[in-house]
């Protein structure tokens, strides 16, 4: 009788189905995890916000003022450690505003933004100041100390001039290339070889 010879467990893939390419993550994105999802909440730009924010930015969450009719919080810039609330998410984002010459989704003052608080466990990718960084950040401790530089808008492991982030937040996963958003001349655009980290909240 003839037989035909094949491994029954044996684990592939299409050739150049995964490449370099597709790893890493994207700045101001969650990870998905149903039991996390209804951490996500939406809130407003704050008014007086210059410059336009998007994913991945360190925010203060501030209260509605009485008789503002509108739902959620003030979204604003962290000015110090003290005002680090939560993040900004492109999650479930309708209000981004996209154009040929600025890919990256931007939310004005008055716009609709969706973010999640500090203590949630959302586990979100933030942007990582340079691969020097992130490499120094390889193998370290999950409670290692990590700082928000609010010139260069990304985490860090320098306390110089940044803000250090709550003492909850952990270091999960880096990458070097990642999709991060590089913001100049009133344009974002996305740096597909960007470096980031994954930290949950």
């Amino acid at each position: 009788m003839s037989t035909i010879s094949f491994n029954p467990t044996l684990t592939t893939n299409i050739s150049g189905g995964f490449v370099l390419s597709t790893e890493g993550y994207v700045q101001g994105v969650f990870l998905d995890d149903p039991s996390m999802r209804t951490q996500l909440e939406g809130g407003q730009v704050g008014s007086g916000v210059s410059q336009p924010l998007w994913g991945g930015l360190a925010v203060a969450l501030n209260v509605q003022a009485v008789g503002a009719n509108a739902q959620g919080s003030t979204v604003v810039p962290a000015t110090s450690a003290g005002t680090i609330d939560g993040w900004t998410l492109f999650n479930q984002g309708m209000a981004g505003i996209i154009t040929p010459s600025s890919t990256v989704p931007l939310y004005a003052a008055g716009a609709s933004i969706n973010f999640a608080r500090n203590g949630s466990l959302l586990r979100i990718a933030v942007a990582v100041e340079n691969t020097t960084i992130l490499n120094a950040l390889a193998s370290a401790a999950a409670n290692v100390a990590l700082y928000w530089d609010p010139t260069n808008l990304c985490i860090t492991n320098s306390s110089s001039s940044n803000y250090a982030l709550p003492s909850n937040t952990q270091l999960l996963a880096l990458s070097a290339t990642s999709k991060t958003v590089t913001y100049s001349g009133g344009n974002a655009t996305w740096n597909a070889t960007g470096p980031a980290a994954i930290i949950r909240i």
